[in-house]
């Protein structure tokens, strides 16, 4: 009876290895993201890496980690990476004073 336990573990095991290994395949492009059209011309929200997020608002990715961190922000996880909803994004950092420079995308 042990050894039919021990096989269904090993089973198990197998199983969740190659389920582990499909969603480590799976991977965004968050480029393809802001070029698909939505029924009556809207876009969809276009999603940015924190690395993304980072260099258009000029902070850095410690940043973003710590707002996370402290439930400021919330991001989307997709494939194990956080991504952030631009438009949401801007709204906090311009609502909360965080804006920095002209041009770097928080004005």
């Amino acid at each position: 009876m042990l050894r039919k336990i021990l096989e269904k573990i090993e089973s198990l095991i197998q199983l969740l290895t190659t389920v582990a290994e499909l969603l480590n395949q799976l991977t965004v492009n968050t480029s393809n993201l802001q070029t698909i059209p939505s029924p009556g011309g809207l876009h969809p929200p276009r999603f940015l890496s924190i690395q993304e997020a980072a260099s258009r608002y000029c902070f850095s990715t410690k940043t973003f980690r710590r707002w996370i961190q402290s439930g400021k922000i919330i991001p989307t996880t997709i494939g194990g990476r956080d991504y952030f909803e631009e438009n949401a994004l801007r709204e906090y950092i311009v609502s909360n004073g965080f804006a920095k420079h002209k041009g770097c995308g928080c004005n």
